[in-house]
């Protein structure tokens, strides 16, 4: 009977777990992991990556993300070797910001918001690392933790909030910004060798398998259970913009401030970043599998159900996006792995994109 159930977390590259024995690989195996995953509830994803907004953002606009990762691991009985390489990408923000932000590139001549409390938060991260990985195996519960060292190569963190308003189609108010950055920051700073753009950093992975009884499965993953980055002399800005900038001393006299007024600096950063898990219920029935899934990503969870289907030479699976309806479909070999998931047939509208693939031999 050729049972399989595959753990597709990214950094828990499509381990081949057999449900009806929890044992380890006899002979080593190798997997390589590509995977992008992509959502947005603000506009269309790759209206974000262009930076031109062609429709008023979602009502509840928060969060835009992008996460690709490419791995290459190696397992042999409980021990495994990971070489991975990942990127991510994070906006938070608010609809009120959004809605100003979309307003700003259109140039209405008559605003429909004339003013805006605005809050973002931008995170970019580059890195690649080596994941070094145990399975404890018994009966009915495998339990693996994955250690890691990664050198960052990049890293952005970026803050701007404060009060705006329109007066006579003129931007009136007041920004503060912080940011720690490896090259480019808000005001443009070139990198040079005055701080320094990489550093390093551990993480921790886990994941438990438990087969509650002969039909059911449980799997959860969690990436990033643990993580600390550290960049020793992080490029750094922090300062406010204020477009009331002029100043009468005692004598009557008035004088102009410059409209932005901080520091450009470097400073030692302490990061880490936010855990990612999956919780994965799995029923078996005699043709196929009952699956139910929750997911978070950046704080945004995901809720899955569907069914997958055992066919001759491979198993077939659909899932459908609880709240959004976004159909995920899943073919699975004894060596490949491929899924799809994506909300709108065109690509200059879908609000979430994500695919994986993953070859096994």
């Amino acid at each position: 009977m050729r049972i399989r159930y595959i753990t597709c977390i990214p950094l828990f590259v499509c381990n081949i777990v057999h449900a009806d024995r929890l044992k380890p690989p006899v002979h080593g195996s190798v997997n390589l992991h590509l995977s992008s995953q992509s959502f947005s509830d603000i506009v269309p994803i790759k209206q974000i990556i262009d930076d031109q907004w062609h429709q008023s953002p979602q009502r509840d606009a928060s969060l835009a993300f992008n996460q690709n990762t490419l791995a290459l691991s190696y397992q042999h009985h409980q021990y495994s070797v990971t070489l991975i390489s990942r990127s991510d990408a994070v906006i938070t923000t608010t609809a009120a910001t959004s809605d100003f932000y979309y307003q700003l590139q259109h140039s209405a001549e008559i605003p429909d918001i004339t003013e805006a409390e605005l809050d973002i938060h931008l995170m970019q991260q580059q890195s690649s690392g080596i994941l070094v990985g145990y399975t404890w195996f018994n009966q009915r519960i495998s339990t693996t933790l994955q250690l890691g060292y990664w050198q960052v190569h990049s890293q952005r963190d970026t803050y701007v909030n404060g009060r705006v308003s329109v007066k006579n189609g003129l931007y009136e108010g007041q920004l503060a910004m912080n940011e720690f950055y490896s090259t480019n920051n808000l005001l443009r700073r070139p990198a040079s060798e005055d701080f320094n753009r990489s550093g390093s950093g551990v993480s921790a992975n886990l994941a438990i398998v438990w087969r509650a009884t002969d039909k059911l499965n449980l799997r959860l993953a969690i990436d990033d259970i643990y993580s600390r980055f550290t960049i020793e002399q992080h490029g750094y800005s922090e300062g406010i913009a204020n477009s009331d900038n002029v100043f009468v001393n005692d004598s009557g006299y008035q004088t102009f401030l410059p409209l932005y007024r901080g520091i450009e600096t470097q400073q030692k950063h302490h990061f880490s970043r936010k855990p990612s898990g999956e919780l994965q219920l799995t029923y078996r029935q005699d043709e196929g599998d009952i699956i139910a899934v929750a997911r978070q990503y950046f704080n945004k969870n995901f809720y899955q159900a569907g069914y997958k289907w055992r066919l001759a030479q491979a198993d077939l699976g659909l899932l459908l996006d609880l709240e959004r309806f976004t159909p995920t479909v899943n073919y699975t070999t004894n060596r490949w792995h491929v899924s799809l998931a994506i909300d709108k047939l065109k690509l200059n509208k879908a609000m979430e994109l994500n695919l994986s693939l993953n070859y096994r031999w």
